[in-house]
């Protein structure tokens, strides 16, 4: 009988070679794109945004007081509302504000 005709395994013999070749060569195409793709992140991570304005660190001071909070804060340190009830205190503390 005549060869001519290769079993498969003869073909495969023939061509791994070459469809190895191409494997790493799609291998180190895929690496590139996925390393300029995290490059591509990176630098939009690193930039600011160009419509808003840079951030300042601003430390908040306290707000002021107004007078009625004055009074509350002054008048809870006295020694005739410890050991009140909060709710209790505040009306006590609110009755003698309306005297006042």
């Amino acid at each position: 009988m005549p060869s001519d005709k290769k079993t498969k395994s003869a073909k495969l013999k023939k061509y791994a070679g070459i469809y190895e070749k191409c494997l790493r060569e799609q291998q180190k195409s895929t690496k590139a794109l996925e390393k300029s793709l995290k490059r591509e992140k990176k630098s939009e991570n690193s930039k600011a945004p160009k419509n808003s304005p840079p951030k300042k660190n601003k430390e908040k001071s306290p707000k002021k007081l107004n007078t009625y909070q004055i009074f509350v804060q002054n008048e809870s340190k006295k020694p005739k509302y410890k050991g009140l009830e909060a709710k209790e205190r505040m009306n006590l503390i609110s009755k003698a504000w309306k005297k006042k």
